[in-house]
């Protein structure tokens, strides 16, 4: 994912008065879907190594099992009790909250692809 800067308008807090600032806005680009994966499961690992947080949460479109072993195998090793949440919703409501900006037929895609959760994985 990237961010890119947009300009808006802010009203500064101090002054009482709009200002022009920039706010990040995400950019969704399919083709680093590996990329943004990868980078995330490093973020994770790093996250669990510091032992900085007893409870640590993954926001992710995870639609196989295959994406989400490698976060349960490492939590797992490091003590973490690990959970899978499953979101149970329609193409149409899962298109209307999503905020990266994928299309409905994305979404009705990604809602094909979905597999259920194993059983060996705590609900």
């Amino acid at each position: 994912d990237e961010e890119t800067g947009k300009e808006v308008m802010k009203l500064d807090e101090e002054t009482g008065k709009e200002v022009k600032g920039s706010e990040m806005e995400f950019v969704y680009e399919a083709e680093m879907e590996d990329v943004y994966k990868a980078s995330l499961l490093k973020a994770f690992k790093r996250t669990l190594e510091e032992s900085l947080y007893r409870f640590v949460i993954i926001d992710s479109p995870n639609i196989k099992s295959e994406d989400y072993e490698e976060y349960w195998s490492h939590g797992k090793l490091k003590g973490y009790e690990v959970y899978v949440m499953e979101i149970e919703a329609t193409v149409a409501e899962c298109a209307a909250r999503n905020v990266h900006g994928r299309t409905r037929d994305e979404v009705a895609l990604l809602a094909q692809e979905y597999e259920e959760t194993p059983r060996r994985f705590l609900r």
